[in-house]
């Protein structure tokens, strides 16, 4: 009973650090797509100033 009590008792450690894992993947994700997000609004807002900039030359 008791080698059965643990055999539960680790499937369970063994789900919630898989669950765990998964959580931190797509954190993961998440965090890349928004990383990847800011980047390409970076570059737009450079673009603009940038074109803003040659207008006020003009």
């Amino acid at each position: 009973e008791t080698h059965q009590l643990i055999k539960e008792q680790s499937r369970e450690a063994d789900r919630r650090f898989k669950e765990t894992d998964r959580q931190f993947k797509e954190t993961d994700r998440q965090f890349k797509e928004t990383d990847r997000q800011f980047k390409e609004n970076a570059l737009e807002f450079k673009e603009t100033d940038r074109r803003l900039k040659e207008l006020e030359h003009i």
